[in-house]
């Protein structure tokens, strides 16, 4: 009996896949796969053991290829991902509200509650804090900067992290007083959410 191998793992976990494809009725992932009706209707046929199987035969049914373009395709996936998830992080340890994060991110409260936990944050905020006209102004002046200096009248989240480091203050202070200009229906304010920010 030929032992497990990695090439057997690798046929195994497309069969399984396979047979999920096929309960699914996803018949356009078994033809992209090159399965045929006869191949797929034996699929169908087999059992839990004879997957198991696959790996004592020691099989390998497979023509495995890469596909070039969806490759690059996927790392640059993962590099668009890790610098949300870092401006994510770097949003909350300056202490982004749960509401901002919702509105920007789509965040949920646990996810929200765990990332605090992860920074070290206290989970409960409190009150926030008043407002002060030296502080208000100089954010004021700071959007103004960055979206005349951008040519856009919304924020990317990455935005308000630049707006609070200049103003030496936190990002919830931020996206407090542009909520407030918005309210308030000044037609010049940076709008509080941008339109291209993923949810």
């Amino acid at each position: 009996m030929i032992g497990s191998s990695k090439e057997s793992e690798l046929v195994v976990a497309v069969l399984l896949y396979a047979a999920r494809c096929w309960q699914d009725g996803d018949r356009h992932a078994l033809r992209q796969m090159n399965f045929g009706a006869r191949e797929a209707a034996a699929i169908a046929g087999l059992k839990i053991d004879d997957v198991a199987r696959a790996q004592q035969l020691g099989a390998h049914c497979l023509d495995i290829r890469l596909n070039r373009d969806a490759f690059w395709g996927l790392l640059s996936g993962f590099e668009r991902l890790r610098e949300h998830e870092s401006v994510q992080r770097e949003l909350i340890a300056r202490d982004a509200s749960f509401e901002m994060m919702t509105a920007l991110f789509g965040l949920g409260a646990r996810e929200y509650a765990r990332w605090r936990r992860i920074l070290g944050l206290p989970i409960s905020t409190g009150r926030p804090t008043e407002l002060d006209e030296h502080t208000e102004h100089a954010i004021w002046r700071a959007c103004e900067a960055h979206t005349a200096s951008t040519e856009s009248t919304s924020l990317q989240p990455a935005d308000y992290l630049a707006v609070a480091i200049a103003c030496d203050t936190s990002v919830r202070t931020v996206w407090r007083a542009l909520a407030s200009w918005s309210a308030t229906d000044q037609s010049s304010a940076p709008t509080t959410l941008s339109e291209d920010s993923e949810r």
